[in-house]
């Protein structure tokens, strides 16, 4: 796919003022896009410029499934229901079985290991996780533009609580580092931006739930808080400039490294690998 960009030059350097929007491929940028770019340029490449199709995994499945019974929860609750545990149960196993049928899946545990895990995860918030929420909006979608910038800024906040608050839902098989926290701060610094520049001065606090467990037997979660200052959004438009230029100039150099086993689009980057995961898939009756 060809990159298009303005034909005359402008008389000082070119940067992600002088593209045009055709040079993102969706057309805005978003956290997720940002990310991938920062992650590898090749997987950039690969997902949003190519757009390989790839078998979603068993670990973005489990949060796409958890996500979507958050929003039906949170939905409920800002309707004036209070939906019961079995239900919340209920609905999240429905929610499973017509995502496992929806896409071309890679299992690399049990399907039955996964499900229960993420039936894990619904208890555990149900019981001791959701009384503590007022919610305002879920699954927020935002855009803003970027001042002199042809393109959008989009996210999707999971909640807003009535006092502005901002939480981002994560599953992880085990407790988040600082490090790992410090690494996904960008995310709130985009959710801070699009609020504010949609709703005005907003709350300032801004925290993660994360929502862990290996195989499903014990349930742990933690927030940690994500505040947002100046030099985070001064970070976030020169992170901008760089992907903007990356993408303007078609530089996808592979990052190779530890994560390279582990990304969905290792064969088409890297050429076949030895077998090295067990297909748990089930197939169908």
């Amino acid at each position: 796919m060809a990159i298009q960009i303005q034909t005359q030059p402008p008389a000082e350097p070119y940067g992600i003022r002088y593209l045009t929007a055709v040079a993102f491929p969706r057309g805005h940028l978003s956290y997720s896009q940002i990310r991938a770019y920062l992650v590898c340029p090749r997987k950039y490449e690969h997902a949003y410029i190519r757009e390989v199709s790839v078998p979603l995994n068993d670990k973005l499945l489990l949060g796409t499934v958890f996500h979507v019974v958050l929003e039906w929860y949170f939905r409920e609750r800002i309707s004036g229901g209070l939906p019961k545990q079995n239900e919340a149960e209920d609905f999240y196993v429905a929610s499973f079985q017509r995502l496992c049928q929806e896409q071309p899946l890679r299992w690399d545990d049990p399907r039955d290991q996964v499900c229960k895990r993420g039936h894990a995860f619904v208890r555990h918030f149900i019981r001791d996780l959701a009384p503590q929420f007022n919610p305002l909006m879920v699954e927020k979608e935002l855009t803003a533009p970027l001042e002199g910038y042809p393109v959008e800024l989009r996210g999707v906040i999971d909640l807003v609580e009535q006092d502005l608050s901002i939480t981002d839902f994560k599953t992880a098989t085990a407790r988040w580092s600082r490090n790992r926290a410090h690494h996904s701060r960008l995310q709130m610094v985009i959710y801070h931006f699009l609020f504010e520049k949609n709703f005005g001065n907003a709350n300032s606090h801004q925290r993660f739930c994360v929502v862990y467990s290996r195989k499903g037997n014990t349930v742990g979660s933690q927030f940690l808080e994500a505040n947002v200052d100046v030099e985070d959004r001064e970070h976030l438009f020169r992170v901008i400039e760089h992907v903007a230029e990356g993408v303007r100039n078609e530089r996808f150099p592979r990052n190779e490294g530890f994560r390279c086993a582990y990304c969905e689009f290792h064969d088409h980057c890297l050429g076949p690998k030895p077998f090295q995961r067990r297909n748990h898939e089930e197939k169908a009756d």
